[in-house]
């Protein structure tokens, strides 16, 4: 797979250098249409991540339809997702904010209410929650094909937008 363009190299680089190393917020939307990019920057920020000396966990999954509990699918799908794996290091930690671990929470726009871009309440103050946390080593992408408004739910969250397309060689 390769990237097109400056814009999609540039944010995959942000992603994997500022954003993961030293960003204010723990929290990042890319937002663009479908078919834009989303997707596979996420794919080349796993791999960035994934190189010998990282030591970073990542979680893939997708966001639950709006009215399902979302925050409730969120953290089972991470749970489930580690089980799998037979990681046992965020049941173990003294700490959950000395784990290593990125979550890429992809369509998040289906768990946006029908006529506005927000997530229902408990994952929306889940999110900003989370968001506000400085000392949390993990880091959480969502991907979405909707513009997400500026609320106080995600005020703090850094937010890129991306236009484009991939080409898969």
């Amino acid at each position: 797979m390769t990237l097109i363009g400056k814009q999609h190299s540039d944010l995959a680089r942000w992603l994997g250098d500022a954003w993961w190393q030293d960003s204010v917020s723990p929290v990042c939307i890319l937002q663009g249409f479908p078919g834009a990019g989303k997707t596979e920057i996420a794919d080349v920020l796993q791999g960035h991540l994934g190189l010998p000396g990282r030591k970073v966990t990542v979680i893939r999954c997708q966001c639950a339809a709006q009215g399902m509990e979302s925050l409730d699918y969120l953290i089972q799908s991470i749970a489930t997702e580690l089980a799998i794996r037979g990681d046992d290091r965020l049941a173990n930690l003294p700490s959950p904010n000395t784990l290593r671990l990125l979550v890429v929470v992809d369509e998040f726009q289906e768990s946006f209410k029908t006529e506005h871009p927000e997530p229902d309440l408990a994952l929306a103050q889940w999110v900003e929650q989370i968001s506000s946390r400085r000392d949390l080593l993990g880091r959480v992408l969502f991907l979405t094909s909707r513009e997400v408004e500026s609320k106080r739910w995600c005020e703090r969250c850094e937010k890129r937008h991306l236009r484009g397309s991939v080409s898969y060689t």
